[in-house]
């Protein structure tokens, strides 16, 4: 009797797993999130309950990364992790849709770090372009922002990234030169991208400039 109580135990739990999974359940958000989700219900516009949740989210999907050492339960936490990155996405592109006067005086600084956010879980999930295109909207609202703040960096150049190499991230990258045009990681990058599609003359206006600078 033992051994088939423990066997149904089991069988339980599993079901139970797969019903989280299934339902896009989340990992264990604090009250916290909980609260500003209530909040949110009342008024749904209201902008620190929208960024509350969208880091509750955020933070609850890093825990579960930290929780993925068992293999057993790791395609549940990997299913769970992505529910909560898409739904601290959602939270986030709420609160970066209000306006300035919605966020206060201190709306550019707020924004630029939701941006960030939003580009790291894009990131995740290997969505390179509408990371960059982040970048450029922080690099809009701050530009003289040091690139190691977006992951840019010579020796860890995120335009290296096999899913960077089209023709929509050159012009990303001329984006980002308006807004910072003596950067010189920007021309190394902007020449990397342009051997990888074949733009040659681009590539080596690119170098030039580089070396010039």
């Amino acid at each position: 009797r033992g051994a088939m109580r423990r066997f149904r135990v089991a069988i339980l739990l599993v079901a139970v797993g797969l019903l989280v999974v299934g339902c896009g359940g989340s990992s264990a958000i604090d009250q916290q999130t909980k609260a500003a989700l209530n909040t949110l219900k009342k008024n749904p516009k209201d902008p620190t309950a929208l960024l509350a949740a969208a880091q509750g989210y955020h933070n609850a999907a890093v825990n579960t990364f930290f929780k993925m050492s068992s293999p057993s339960s790791a395609a549940r936490n990997k299913a769970i992790q992505t529910n909560d990155l898409t739904k601290a996405l959602g939270y986030y592109g709420r609160y970066l849709a209000l306006p300035d006067s919605a966020l206060g005086t201190a709306a550019t600084r707020l924004r630029f770090n939701a941006l960030r956010s939003e580009a790291e879980i894009y990131r995740k999930f290997d969505d390179y372009t509408s990371a960059a295109a982040a970048y450029v909207k922080m690099l809009k609202l701050e530009p003289h922002t040091p690139l190691y703040e977006l992951g840019i960096t010579s020796s860890n150049p995120v335009a290296l990234q096999s899913p960077y190499y089209t023709s929509g991230a050159v012009a990303i990258f001329k984006d980002m030169l308006k807004l910072q045009p003596h950067n010189t990681v920007l021309y190394l990058q902007l020449a990397y991208l342009g051997e990888v599609v074949g733009d040659s003359a681009g590539a080596i206006a690119a170098y030039e400039t580089y070396l010039k600078l």
